[in-house]
C-alpha cells in the first residue's frame, strides 16, 4: 500500500489486485517459469515476508492454500480496516486541545514504564516480556507543578490513555482494535503526531472514501468501520479464522512481532493467533500447524533494544544459519522433517548495522502463549539462562 493510494480512486480492480490476486497470479506465474527453466516444478515452495508482506502470506494460506507450503507471516498487517482506523484514533486523541505530546517527553514516559514493568521476567534489562501485564497507568506521569518533560499535562494523560487503550466503538463500547503497547514509547516519534500516519489516512481517504480531501476527525469507530470491513476489508483483511484447507494440506505457518512495533499494533497477533486458535480446537490443536513468537524490544519487523535477528525478511543474518537461530529454516525443518519449532534464539549484535557483527547477547523467543523468564542465575546475556514458562 503506497502511503499516497490515489490509484484506487475508481479503480476497484486495482484494489482487488492489491488485497489478494496479485500475489497469488505471480506466485502461479513464478512456478511455473521455474518448472519451464528447471523442466521440472519445485519441491517446495516458501513465502518469508513481513508487514504488508505477512498480511499477503496469511492471505495466500487462506485464499489459496495450494501456493505455498510453508509460510513466515513477519507482523502482519491482516486487519487494516481496524489498525488504520487505530491511527486516525491516535491522531484524534492528540489532536484535541492541549493533548499533543511533544516527542521530548517520550523518554520520560518510556523510563517511567520500564521501571515499573522490566523487572516482570525475572530480569532488569530495559526490555519488557509481554506489556499485556505491565498496567501503567498515565495518571502518575501527571504533572504536580509546572510543566515539564518529565510529566504531563492532564489532556495529555488523557491522550496517552487513549494511545494505549485503542480506539472503541462509541455506540457499544467495544474494543475496535488494540493500543500502542506499553514500554516503546521511546520509538514513538513517528505516531505522536496530530495528523495521522501515512498509512492510515492514504487507506481511508482514497481505498475506503476515495475522496483525497477527506478529513480525519470525523471519522466514526462504528458506522464508518462498519463501511470500511465492507468495502475494503472484505477483500484485504486476511483475518479468516478456519484455516482447515490449509492444516490438512500440511501447510505450517510461523508468525511473529515485536513488542516495541510503532508501526502496527502489536497487541492484535495474539488476539488474532487466539481467534484462530477458538476456530481451530484450541491452542494446542492450532499449534499443531500455526505458531507464534511476540519479541519484546523490536520494533517494525527488525531492529530496537531486544533481541531482533532470527531469520525474518529484512533482519540483519543470524550468526547460524540453523532451525534453531533462523526462523526461514525452522519453518523449512517443520515442512520437511515435521519437528515443530518450540524455541528460536534471537541475537543482538552491538551494532546493528556494522558490517562485522559483534553479538552483545541472545535471548530465548517462545511458542506464544509462553514466555521467556530468567532462571535467576547465569549469564543474562545467554538464551541459556532463560525459560519458556506459562504466563
Amino acid at each position: 500500500l503506497s502511503s499516497d493510494a490515489f490509484w484506487a480512486i475508481g479503480h476497484p480492480e486495482k484494489v482487488i489486485d492489491y488485497a489478494y490476486r496479485a500475489k497469488h497470479l505471480v506466485t502461479l506465474a513464478a512456478k511455473a517459469l521455474t518448472a519451464t527453466f528447471y523442466g521440472k516444478p519445485a519441491t517446495r515452495s516458501y513465502l518469508n515476508s513481513c508487514s504488508n508482506g505477512g498480511r499477503q502470506a496469511l492471505m495466500e494460506v487462506q485464499r489459496y492454500p495450494e501456493d505455498f507450503d510453508g509460510v513466515v507471516a513477519g507482523a502482519p498487517w491482516n486487519y487494516q480496516s481496524h489498525s488504520n482506523a487505530g491511527m486516525i484514533w491516535t491522531a484524534q486523541a492528540l489532536s484535541q486541545p492541549g493533548s499533543a505530546i511533544p516527542v521530548a517527553k517520550l523518554p520520560a514516559i518510556a523510563a517511567a514504564v520500564t521501571a515499573q514493568c522490566d523487572a516482570k521476567d525475572g530480569l532488569v534489562d530495559g526490555l519488557i516480556e509481554d506489556p499485556r501485564k505491565c498496567g501503567f497507568s498515565a495518571a502518575s506521569l501527571l504533572c504536580t507543578g509546572a510543566d515539564s518533560n518529565s510529566c504531563l499535562t492532564a489532556p495529555q494523560v488523557t491522550a496517552l490513555t487513549k494511545l494505549w487503550q485503542g480506539p472503541v466503538n462509541p455506540r457499544t463500547g467495544e474494543a475496535v482494535y488494540p493500543g500502542w503497547a506499553q514500554g516503546g514509547e521511546a520509538s514513538w516519534a513517528g505516531i505522536v503526531g496530530t495528523v495521522p500516519t501515512s498509512l492510515g489516512l492514504s487507506y481511508y481517504a482514497n481505498l475506503v472514501f476515495e475522496n483525497p480531501a477527506w478529513n480525519f476527525t470525523t471519522l466514526n469507530f462504528d458506522s464508518d468501520l462498519t463501511f470500511a470491513d465492507n468495502k475494503v476489508g472484505r477483500l484485504a483483511d486476511s483475518i479468516a479464522t478456519d484455516m482447515t484447507v490449509a492444516k490438512n494440506r500440511g501447510v505450517k505457518v510461523l508468525m511473529y512481532q515485536g513488542w516495541n512495533d510503532t508501526v502496527l499494533q502489536p497487541g492484535w497477533l495474539p488476539q488474532y493467533y487466539e481467534k484462530v486458535a477458538a476456530s481451530m480446537g484450541g491452542i494446542v490443536a492450532t499449534q499443531q500447524f500455526a505458531r507464534v513468537f511476540m519479541v519484546p524490544g523490536m520494533t517494525h519487523c527488525y531492529f530496537g533494544p531486544g533481541a531482533t535477528s532470527f531469520g525474518g525478511v529484512g533482519q540483519q543474518i543470524p550468526p547460524s544459519r540453523d532451525p534453531a537461530h533462523d526462523l526461514q529454516k525452522a519453518l523449512e525443518n517443520w515442512v520437511e522433517k515435521g519437528v515443530a519449532p518450540e524455541t528460536m534464539i534471537a541475537t543482538k549484535y552491538t551494532d546493528d548495522a556494522a558490517a562485522t557483527k559483534t553479538i552483545k547477547m541472545q535471548r530465548l523467543l517462545c511458542t506464544y502463549p509462553k514466555v521467556a523468564k530468567y532462571r535467576g542465575t547465569g549469564d543474562a546475556t545467554s538464551a541459556d539462562s532463560f525459560d519458556c514458562v506459562s504466563p
